[in-house]
Parts: C-alpha cells; sequence; structure tokens
C-alpha cells in the first residue's frame, strides 16, 4: 500500500476525502495518516520493526490492515498475505518459506497463528488485542527515525497453491509506474474514484489495484469477500465507480440486480474481471446488466495483467480474453517450445515487464525467445488473423474444457457448473442446478450437448455448490475427493 509520506501529500491535499471505508467506518485522509504514523511508532518502538525483513499476516479484510499496510510499505518491509482458508499445512509453509520475522492475525485465526509461530519461534501481533494501543497516541511522544532506510525492492506474493502448496513468487523491481500510468491514461482514472475491494486482500490483485486509487487520493471501500451478493448494494450505497471481480462474485452481484434484489442503479463506469474464465453467458449478462463498463483481462500473479479485452472487444470476441496489453508479448509454444502459427493451439508463454523475477526456493518454467525471457504458463491456447487470444483450457493439452463449460451454461436451469478432466482424460461434469430446476431434464440436456461437441461420453452429477476459494479458484481437491475422482 502507499507509505507515510505519500499519504501526507492525500491528507494535504484532499483533507475532507474519505480514504478507506469499512461498514459505517469513514477514515478521511488525515486519519489515515495519523493513524498509520501512529502505528509506525508502535511497530519500530515496541517490536523493533526496522528489525524486520518480511511480515506475514493472517486476516480478513479489514482497516487495521490497510494501516499496517502503509507502515510496513514506509519501512520498506514485504507485508504479505496468506490465505485464511487454506489448510495448516498450507500456510505454515507459507510463513516459513518467506522466512518471515513476524505473524499479524485476527483472533479468528489465533490457534493457527499462534500454533505457526510458536512452531517457527517468530513474534506475534494480534489485531484485536494488540493493535489497539499501537493506534492510540501512547508512543506518539517517542522518536521515530524514518529517513533514510536503505532496503532493496522486494515484493513477494503466493501462488493460489490450489495443486499443492503454494509458491513464493518474487519480484525485485517495481512495475506500478509504468502500469498504473497506462491504466489511468486509457481508463481516466482519477482521486473521485471510488473502488470496491471485493477479493481478500491476500489476492496480489486487490492490493495491487486498491493501491492505484489510493495513490491519486481516491476512495477505498472493503467489500465483504465472503457474502459477494451484498456488494451488489455496497456498490450502490457507497457510490463505487471502479472495482475488480472475480467471476463467481460478478454472477451473484448481477443476479442481484437481475432479481432486483437492488432496485437502484450503480454509478460504475469501469469493472474488471478475470483470475478465472470467464464465462461467455456471464460477459453478455454484465454487460447487458451494468453497462458498456466490462473489462477482463488475462494474467497471474507470475506475470501479471497481459490482455485486456474492452466492452466492444467482448460483443466482437465473448470467447477471447482480449489483445496484448502495451509492456507485454504472448506467444504460442508447441510441444518443441517452437513458436506455433496462427490459429494453432498451444501453450501460452509470457513475456512482460510485470513478470516475477522467479520462485523462491523453486524454478520457473520459462523459455528465452530473441533475449526475452518467457515464462511458460499451465495454460492452452491460441491467437486468431485479428491477435486476439483464446484460451482452451489449463493443463490439458487435449481438450478446450472452456468451451464445454460456455456450452454447457446455455442450458436451463444451471446456477453453476464445473468442467473437470481427470488424468485418464475423462470429463467430468459437475452442475449446480437453480432452485426447483428439473435435474433430470438438465441430466440429459448436458449429455446431448456434450456430445455434439464430439465427446463420446461425461460423468454428470450435481451438486449443491461449487466450492471456490476467497480468490475465485474452484477448490478441485475438493471436488475429487468427494466424487473420487481421480
Amino acid at each position: 500500500m502507499i507509505p507515510l509520506m505519500k499519504m501526507g501529500e492525500m491528507a494535504a491535499k484532499y483533507p475532507q476525502h474519505p480514504a478507506l471505508i469499512e461498514g459505517d467506518r469513514v477514515v478521511a485522509w488525515p486519519e489515515l495518516q495519523l493513524l498509520t504514523e501512529r502505528c509506525l511508532r508502535g511497530l519500530v518502538n515496541k517490536h523493533d520493526a526496522l528489525s524486520f525483513k518480511r511480515v506475514a499476516y493472517m486476516a480478513e479484510n479489514r482497516y487495521e490492515i490497510v494501516i499496517l499496510m502503509g507502515a510496513f510499505s514506509t519501512l520498506k518491509v514485504p507485508f504479505v498475505g496468506l490465505d485464511f482458508t487454506a489448510t495448516y499445512e498450507q500456510k505454515a509453509h507459507c510463513v516459513k518459506s518467506i522466512e518471515a520475522d513476524c505473524l499479524v492475525y485476527g483472533e479468528k485465526f489465533a490457534d493457527e497463528a499462534l500454533q505457526i509461530a510458536s512452531e517457527l519461534n517468530i513474534p506475534v501481533i494480534c489485531l484485536e488485542t494488540e493493535l489497539p494501543s499501537l493506534l492510540s497516541d501512547e508512543f506518539d511522544g517517542l522518536e521515530l527515525q524514518l529517513a533514510g532506510i536503505e532496503r532493496p525492492f522486494e515484493s513477494l506474493s503466493f501462488t493460489s497453491g490450489t495443486s499443492g502448496l503454494p509458491k513464493v513468487v518474487y519480484r525485485n523491481a517495481p512495475f506500478d509506474a509504468r502500469r498504473f500510468g497506462y491504466l489511468i491514461e486509457n481508463f481516466h482514472f482519477d482521486q473521485t474514484d471510488v473502488f470496491l475491494v471485493s477479493l481478500p486482500f491476500y489476492h496480489v490483485s486487490a492490493t495491487g489495484w486498491a493501491r492505484l486509487f489510493m495513490g491519486l487520493g481516491g476512495t477505498v471501500v472493503l467489500g465483504d469477500a465472503a457474502r459477494p451478493a451484498s456488494m451488489a448494494q455496497l456498490m450502490v450505497d457507497r457510490g463505487v465507480t471502479v472495482t475488480l471481480m472475480v467471476p463467481p462474485t460478478l454472477h451473484r452481484v448481477v443476479k442481484a440486480f437481475e432479481t432486483q434484489a437492488v432496485t437502484e442503479e450503480p454509478k460504475l463506469k469501469f469493472l474488471i474481471v478475470g483470475g478465472k474464465n470467464f464465462p461467455v453467458q456471464l460477459k453478455h449478462r454484465s454487460l447487458d446488466v451494468l453497462g458498456p463498463v466490462v473489462h477482463e483481462y488475462y494474467g497471474s500473479t507470475e506475470t501479471g495483467v497481459n490482455t485486456i479485452s474492452r466492452p466492444e472487444n467482448i460483443r466482437r470476441h465473448p470467447d477471447s480474453v482480449g489483445l496484448v496489453m502495451d509492456g507485454s508479448d504472448i506467444v504460442i509454444l508447441d510441444e518443441f517450445h517452437q513458436i506455433a502459427p496462427t490459429g494453432v493451439k498451444g501453450k501460452v508463454a509470457i513475456y512482460s515487464y510485470q513478470n516475477m523475477a522467479g520462485y523462491l526456493f523453486k524454478k520457473s518454467d520459462a523459455v528465452v525467445i530473441d533475449d526475452k525471457v518467457y515464462i511458460i504458463t499451465p495454460d492452452y491456447g491460441w491467437f486468431d488473423e485479428e491477435g486476439y487470444l483464446f484460451l482452451a483450457s489449463r493443463s490439458n493439452s487435449e481438450f478446450n474444457v472452456y468451451e464445454v463449460d460456455n456450452r454447457l451454461r446455455d442450458i436451463a436451469g444451471i446456477d453453476d457448473l464445473y468442467v473437470m478432466v481427470d488424468s485418464s482424460s475423462e470429463l467430468h461434469i459437475f452442475i449446480m442446478p437453480e432452485h426447483e430446476a428439473n435435474e433430470e431434464m438438465i441430466g440429459v440436456d448436458v449429455i446431448a450437448a456434450v456430445q455434439e461437441l464430439g465427446f463420446a461420453n461425461a460423468h454428470v452429477r450435481m451438486v449443491a455448490e461449487i466450492p471456490y476459494s476467497m480468490s475465485g479458484k474452484v477448490k478441485e481437491k475438493d471436488l475429487k475427493m468427494l466424487y473420487q475422482v481421480m
């Protein structure tokens, strides 16, 4: 997040302007500056935070996390979020893998946090019991020496860990100035914008976009990531103009407007969607309900934002993820890591100024082409003659899984679904039917659609819900275990 000096600039320019909103709490820029400075004094004088190299946190979104982000940004100490819905093994692995000097936690996660900290012999800070004293005037009279802090730039984040233990994504050079400059110039963001955070802060996109609008002096609103439908009303109540959403959250938000659970229209001028396959049907519904404000991006924790599809691009090619963004280069590789011709499916590889330097303690899959290092992603796709990128599947070269997904979502009575290919290349389709839908008829229609697409057979299951992570990824391991898919 933005450091204390930048907060001071915003407080001087926009003293009456809200910087941060959580529920009924509205924090103006001068208050955010004051609380961050107090937090800094407490961290330095009570916890010797100047000696910290890295800090991890395990907490849901709340305004105190933004204050801590600002404090550690001022100290140039990476403050790295953990997926609090992950397994204990994954959380402990993450804290250990970044060699954290301290663990900040919300009381809800006290048992796990204290156990991890005990095993690693590191100090802890509880948001409920200790942070209030850091935000009080207890340390106001104590010296705060911040000038001349010299630390090499370091940015750390974690992959989702859906297929195992999360990997640590490491960057040793900033790219905010270039990417933010492009976004501001192309989409005309400014200090009047109100940005809704719809994802947990451990998701790198949430912190990146929030940082953009805080750097402009705009307002950041914290949504409840566990209750996506509530965000539709929040968008209206708080006059949200910009937000980032993953498709499962957007589906619930659009449904709230479609069913008139929320009757007023939002003031949205820019919505960007990514992080998971964005179904064609949902793209059209979103544009119909929210207007020509819907944009799609493709990229990853490792590579940043690498394509953007504007509303007119989405209408023209709804099954594409758009055109390559300035500063990125994407190629399609065949099985021999040679560039495939236009229209031929292969592995997606990305070069970008946003690319990670690498993983900590693990080698990344990359290829050098014309002296540029391209990160090889798990995704398969192709380019058309106009330069639009189309994706087919993740980690499977045989099937166009997204084509199946898009076709099935046209079937009446389906609320949500997930298509999976197992290790034997068999198709598994998990259907979440709408309330009181005819499940038998849905099953018949699904099998017919699959056969029309050229698949001889598929395992179709009706499920009560599709399990998603807080960052919008389907928990494939949960589905496999529950339904014994190998």
